[in-house]
């Protein structure tokens, strides 16, 4: 159980970088 929350958050951080990201890149640059 602890493994799959693990991964879940990890999916749900690396989501939240990548949309995120894009969006701060696009107002950054």
């Amino acid at each position: 159980m602890s493994s799959d929350s693990s991964i879940a958050k990890r999916l749900d951080g690396k989501v939240a970088m990548i949309t995120g990201g894009a969006s701060g890149l696009g107002e950054c640059t």
